[in-house]
C-alpha cells in the first residue's frame, strides 16, 4: 500500500479502503476489525443475495423483504462505522420479480431521512447497468430523493476487476 502511494503520488491518491457488510449485532466485532488498519475510507453495505442475509430476513414475502433491506440499510449508516452506503438499492435484482419502487417508496423515504440524519454518503453504483435490472444503484428516483435531503453523493463501480475501475463514469 505505501509503496503504490509512494509511486503514484501527485498522480493519483492511493487510498486503503474495505467494503463491510453490516449486520445487527455485529458492530463491535466491525469496530475491532475496522481497527485492526489505517482505512481512508470504508463503504457499509447490505448483501440480500447473500445467504447469511437471506436466511435471517426473507420470510417468502419479496416485497417484505425489500422493506428490511432498506431498513438495514439505514441502520449500517446509524452504526456511525461507514463512510459510504454500497449500492443502496441492491435488493431489486434479488427480488426483480416484484420490484415496483412506488409501492415502497414511503419505505424508502424514511432510510433515506434516517441516513440523512447521519451525515453519511450514498455511492451512486455504475455497476448496475449489468445487472438483473439494468440501471445504476440507487434508480432515477432514489438518487433524486437522495439528492432532497441533501445526502453526499459518491461515485463508485463496484469494480471487482482492474479493467472495470472506472467503468460507466
Amino acid at each position: 500500500m505505501q509503496r503504490a502511494r509512494q509511486q503514484w503520488q501527485g498522480r493519483i491518491d492511493v487510498r486503503l479502503g474495505l467494503e463491510c457488510d453490516f449486520f445487527p449485532g455485529t458492530e463491535a466485532w466491525v469496530e475491532r476489525q475496522l481497527s485492526s488498519a489505517d482505512f481512508h475510507y470504508v463503504l457499509g453495505s447490505a448483501h440480500p443475495q447473500v445467504a447469511e442475509f437471506r436466511q435471517r430476513y426473507f420470510d417468502g414475502d419479496a416485497r417484505s423483504y425489500q422493506r428490511t433491506y432498506f431498513d438495514q440499510l439505514a441502520a449500517a449508516a446509524e452504526t456511525g462505522l461507514f463512510d459510504c452506503l454500497a449500492h443502496p438499492d441492491l435488493v431489486k435484482n434479488e427480488t426483480a420479480e416484484v420490484w415496483q419502487p412506488t409501492a415502497i417508496m414511503d419505505d424508502i423515504r424514511r432510510s433515506l431521512d434516517r441516513i440523512a440524519a447521519t451525515g453519511i454518503a450514498m455511492e451512486l453504483n455504475t455497476s448496475g447497468v449489468n445487472k438483473t435490472i439494468a440501471e445504476m444503484n440507487p434508480f432515477p428516483a432514489m438518487i433524486g430523493e437522495t439528492r432532497k435531503r441533501d445526502i453526499p453523493v459518491i461515485v463508485g463501480a463496484d469494480a471487482h476487476d482492474p479493467d472495470r475501475v472506472k467503468a460507466g463514469f
